[in-house]
């Protein structure tokens, strides 16, 4: 699995992930990869940004939602680190959850799927490594901070 689309299914998310599989052989139309498929590492998948503006409808509605997040996110990545620290599975769920749907929303698809992977773990009670996790976490969120800031300054 390469990629995942986030519940309500949006069909255009659903096309883009699906466009963005690897073929099972050779494509025939492509001989190597674009530099485009280079950029799935960034913080922040920008297509979902766009979207998101033509769904809201202007441009002000996806600042005021970018504002709710970056005002938001760093009380519950530290609920986070403190639900770590204490072993707290349920308390890792919780913050996890909040954060993987609102950082998925705004395109942050690595933060959103790092803490899925802790919100499956901390459901199963295995919240061994949580700290490291959790510490992995704040560091994309810095990126997607940055990211978001920037998009907010310039538009």
């Amino acid at each position: 699995m390469d990629d995942y689309v986030v519940k309500p299914v949006n069909l255009a998310l659903l096309r883009q992930a699906l466009e963005a599989c690897r073929p099972l052989g050779p494509r025939p139309d492509t001989a190597e990869a674009s530099p485009a498929a280079s950029t799935s590492h960034e913080a922040l998948d920008r297509s979902v940004l766009r979207e998101l503006q033509e769904q809201l409808g202007d441009a002000e509605s996806v600042r005021k939602v970018i504002a709710t997040f970056l005002r938001s996110t760093p009380g519950l990545l530290t609920a986070l680190h403190d639900a770590a620290v204490k072993g707290d599975a349920d308390g890792l769920r919780r913050a996890a959850h909040t954060i993987k749907s609102s950082s998925a929303m705004l395109g942050a698809r690595a933060l959103s799927a790092g803490c899925e992977e802790l919100e499956r773990l901390s459901r199963a009670g295995d919240v061994a490594d949580a700290p490291a996790r959790v510490a992995a976490l704040e560091a994309r969120y810095v990126e997607v901070e940055r990211g978001l800031e920037a998009d907010t300054a310039s538009g």
